[in-house]
């Protein structure tokens, strides 16, 4: 699980547990200085086959016009370093609710990206292309993705 800072992750399996970020990726001090503005909300998805585990921080900021939290960008790391791969999978996230990943191709879904869900915006984030296709929505009172079973 993550902790506090985004720093470090938590296991309750203490024997095995030996994760670290190897790789943190480079940002230029304006990039940096835009995502310390931003308000961060962090995820620890697992994919569906269980095997690999993806820490996501997910950067929102204000509106100064409206007020509302909207996505400003996605980082992705799998526990062990950056990625911008998730292959053939893409990840669920909601600003209330549990993530998780699904296969992209057995639901006709984009693979490759995040769906996401918050306060005040939801849509669709490339990872690839660091890209962040949002919309503004009125506050939801059940802002949740509904895995399939």
């Amino acid at each position: 699980m993550p902790g506090a800072g985004g720093l470090h992750t938590g296991s309750w399996d203490l024997e095995k547990h030996n994760s670290y970020f190897s790789f943190y990726p480079e940002f230029v001090q304006s990039q940096w200085d835009r995502l310390c503005k931003c308000c961060r909300s962090e995820h620890l998805v697992e994919s569906p086959t269980g095997q690999t585990f993806f820490y996501v921080k997910w950067y929102t900021q204000r509106c100064l016009s409206s007020g509302k939290a909207l996505t400003e960008r996605f980082l992705v790391l799998r526990v062990f370093n950056e990625t911008n791969w998730l292959g053939d999978l893409c990840i669920f996230l909601s600003s209330k609710g549990e993530p998780f990943c699904l296969q992209a191709s057995l639901y006709g879904l984009s693979r490759n990206c995040i769906y996401f869900l918050g306060s005040s915006d939801f849509g669709e984030a490339n990872i690839a292309h660091r890209l962040v296709m949002s919309k503004e929505i009125r506050p939801s009172p059940a802002p949740y993705f509904i895995p399939p079973q």
